[in-house]
C-alpha cells in the first residue's frame, strides 16, 4: 500500500513535480501525535569510523546530494589510513574521497565502498540526513558509542508516547 517512489530503480514513478498532486488518506489504525522536532537538522552526531577518530567542524553540502550520498566541502580530512579493501558501507558512515572531501552514505547507498571510514551519523540522527539540502552547511560533533546507544534508546521511548495504535 505504499505510495513512495525509489527513483534509483525506477520503481513508483518519478520525482515529484510542481503541479503534482499527491492523494494521500488515512492511516488506518494508527494515530499520531503532533510532531514537533526541536532538534536542528544540521547538527549530525557521529561516532568513531574504522579509520579515524570521528568527526567535528563544518562542511557544506554540494549540489551533488541525493538518496545515495550527501557530498560535502570544506576543510580537508586525513584518515588513519590512506587506502582501504573494500569494505561493507554502513548507512551514516562518512566516507574521506582521494581528495580529502567527505560524503555521507544515504538510504540508497552502495553496500560496500573502498573509501575510509572516519565517523558514522548515530542511528538517531539518521532521519537528518534526508532533511539536508544543498548549500546547507553542517556540523559535526563526535560523541561516544555509549551516549548514542542512550540517545536512541531515549528516541525510541518518545516515538511510542507519540505513536498510538488502535
Amino acid at each position: 500500500g505504499s505510495a513512495s517512489a525509489h527513483l534509483h530503480s525506477g520503481f513508483g514513478g518519478g520525482p515529484i513535480k510542481k503541479g503534482d498532486v499527491l492523494e494521500v488518506g488515512p492511516a488506518h489504525g494508527v494515530r499520531a501525535a503532533h510532531v514537533n522536532l526541536q532538534h536542528d537538522r544540521t547538527v549530525l552526531r557521529v561516532t568513531p569510523g574504522l579509520q579515524g577518530e570521528g568527526l567535528t567542524g563544518t562542511y557544506r553540502v554540494t549540489e551533488e546530494a541525493n538518496r545515495l550520498g550527501i557530498r560535502l566541502e570544506g576543510e580537508s580530512v586525513t584518515p588513519r589510513v590512506a587506502s582501504i579493501i573494500s569494505e561493507g558501507a554502513p548507512l551514516g558512515a562518512v566516507q574521506v574521497t582521494p581528495s580529502g572531501q567527505l560524503i555521507i552514505l544515504g538510504v540508497e547507498q552502495q553496500t560496500a565502498g573502498g573509501y575510509p571510514k572516519v565517523a558514522n551519523v548515530i542511528a538517531a540522527d539518521l532521519w537528518k540526513l534526508g532533511q539536508i539540502r544543498p548549500r546547507d552547511e553542517v556540523r559535526f560533533t563526535t560523541i561516544s558509542f555509549e551516549q548514542a546507544r542512550a540517545l536512541l534508546i531515549e528516541q525510541e521511548a518518545w516515538l511510542q508516547q507519540a505513536i498510538q495504535y488502535d
